[in-house]
């Protein structure tokens, strides 16, 4: 279904805008600032269970079928990579970065482990490397980015009066990442952030610029200055807990001036990843985790990202911290 829509930039002149009465799903939202609100991103959002070639997946369906069941923002990592037999190979193009990423956050012998169960599918590279989205190596799990930006474009027009965020790992240069968005006709939708206050969600509405899209490495700059560095506008927790008790509010990325914080809460490892959000998407767990968080960061938590966002009290406990 993603790769059936029509990537068009033209497409994008007949944008719908919606009439900001109603603001992701709540009239009461509407007067609210964007730094106002709370929103769910799904972490990993590209790693679908549903969706072939995937391993190891962290969601339990595609980018907008999440959308569809009510989050709101998505974290997702873009690599560059180059078809390979019936896969997708990133370490033709990059493997240092790549395995070591992904040893750092599951362990050496999950990587080993996944490497060769997909080594008898992946054959030799072949044409000019792309734009992928995937974690750490896109040979366990790839889905190509133009395709789903344009089904995300698509979603945007069906969908008028929602305001969506995407925070974006790039292993890519930020102006790729910000040509790709305009290649897929996004451009008319992107809201651009300043110093000044942030808009309300009938504002971004009203006005059709309703996508906050932010990279991790450096910014869009001149040619693309909406792309806006995420860790210059949001501020984080750590996001490596093997157990749920070791799960901590901490300072990690972005200043401590940073009008978003994204507290991160899932537990490290894919040994048990199903098993792991059922245990602490609860609101026993998350919702006691978000409230320490705000009583320890003085400040509204703006983003709960988890894995498996339809499992347990996730939708709940945001709707609860709006």
């Amino acid at each position: 279904a993603v790769r059936s829509v029509d990537p068009d930039p033209a497409a994008a002149a007949a944008r719908t805008v919606g009439t900001g009465e109603v603001c992701n799903g709540h009239a009461e939202l509407c007067e609210r600032r964007y730094d106002e609100v709370s929103y769910v991103p799904t972490h990993n959002a590209m790693s679908a269970a549903d969706e072939p070639g995937w391993f190891l997946a962290e969601q339990p369906h595609g980018l907008t079928s999440q959308l569809d069941g009510g989050a709101r923002a998505a974290m997702i990592d873009v690599w560059a990579a180059r078809p390979a037999g019936r896969g997708v190979s990133s370490l033709s193009v990059n493997l240092e970065e790549g395995r070591a990423q992904l040893e750092e956050a599951f362990g050496e012998s999950v990587v080993e482990s996944s490497l060769r169960l997909v080594e008898a599918v992946v054959g030799a590279p072949s044409g000019p490397a792309a734009l992928y989205m995937c974690h750490g190596l896109c040979e366990i799990g790839a889905t190509e980015l133009a395709p789903t930006l344009g089904a995300l474009r698509a979603w945007l027009d069906a969908n008028p009066d929602e305001v969506v965020t995407l925070i974006v790992e790039n292993h890519v240069p930020a102006d790729e990442i910000g040509q790709a968005f305009e290649e897929a006709g996004l451009e008319p939708y992107v809201h651009t952030p300043t110093d000044g206050p942030w808009p309300t969600l009938a504002q971004m509405i009203t006005s059709g610029r309703r996508l906050v899209v932010m990279t991790e490495e450096d910014s869009g700059g001149t040619a693309h200055p909406w792309l806006r560095n995420a860790f210059e506008l949001t501020q984080d927790t750590p996001y490596t807990f093997p157990t749920p008790d070791d799960f901590s509010c901490a300072p990690n990325r972005g200043p401590s001036d940073a009008p978003l914080l994204l507290v991160n809460h899932w537990l490290s490892g894919f040994d048990s990843l199903v098993t792991a959000a059922q245990t602490v998407n609860v609101a026993d767990v998350l919702g006691t985790r978000v409230q320490q968080c705000q009583d320890e960061r003085c400040m509204l938590v703006k983003f709960v990202g988890v894995n498996y966002y339809d499992f347990g009290d996730v939708a709940a406990v945001v709707d609860d911290l709006n």
